[in-house]
C-alpha cells in the first residue's frame, strides 16, 4: 500500500492520501469490504503492476525520494510550495550518511517521521567524528590513557 501512496496518481507530492483509506472514502470502503489482508494484497498487486508498466517513473521518483530523504528538498513548483511552504528552507538536514536505513522508504514514500528513529544515532555519530578531529581531544585521550596506565599498571 505504501508504494501505491507513494507512486500512483498525483506526482506532484510525495504522498498521495486519494489512494489511502484515510484519505478517500472508496478506499476506505475497500478496505473495509476486502478486510486489512485483502486490501493489502490487493494494493500490492496494483503497486507492481505500477513498476511494471512505469518502470521509468518509479525510478525517477524512486531518486527523487533518495533527495527528499536528505535534504528536505521535493519541488519548487508553486502547487506543492503552496501545500508546503517550508520545504526549500529544511536543506541538508545531516550529511548524506547511512543510506541503506531507509531503503525501503525509497522505494515505497517518504514520510519525514520515518527519519526520527535514526536521528539520535547520527546525532551521537557526527559528534563523535567531530570531536576526533579535534587536535586537543587526541592530546587529552593519549593524557588519559596514560594516566590510567601509570595509575593501574602493577609495580
Amino acid at each position: 500500500m505504501e508504494v501505491c501512496v507513494g507512486n500512483l496518481g498525483n506526482a506532484l507530492h510525495w504522498w498521495n492520501g486519494d489512494v489511502h483509506p484515510s484519505g478517500n472514502a472508496a478506499e476506505m470502503d475497500d478496505f473495509r469490504r476486502l478486510g486489512e489482508m485483502g486490501y493489502m494484497a490487493e494494493k500490492r498487486q496494483e503497486a507492481f503492476a505500477f513498476i511494471e508498466v512505469n518502470s521509468g517513473t518509479y525510478l525517477v521518483r524512486s531518486i527523487r525520494r533518495v533527495v527528499y530523504m536528505w535534504t528536505g528538498f521535493w519541488s519548487f513548483d508553486r502547487e506543492y510550495l503552496r501545500e508546503e511552504p517550508l520545504d526549500p528552507g529544511i536543506a541538508m538536514p545531516y550529511f548524506l550518511v547511512l543510506l541503506s536505513f531507509p531503503v525501503a522508504y525509497y522505494l515505497s514514500h517518504p514520510d519525514p517521521g520515518f527519519r526520527h528513529p535514526m536521528d539520535p544515532l547520527l546525532t551521537i555519530l557526527a559528534c563523535s567524528v567531530v570531536i576526533s578531529w579535534l587536535p586537543s581531544s587526541r592530546k587529552a585521550r593519549t593524557n588519559a590513557r596514560d594516566e590510567y596506565s601509570k595509575r593501574w599498571s602493577s609495580p
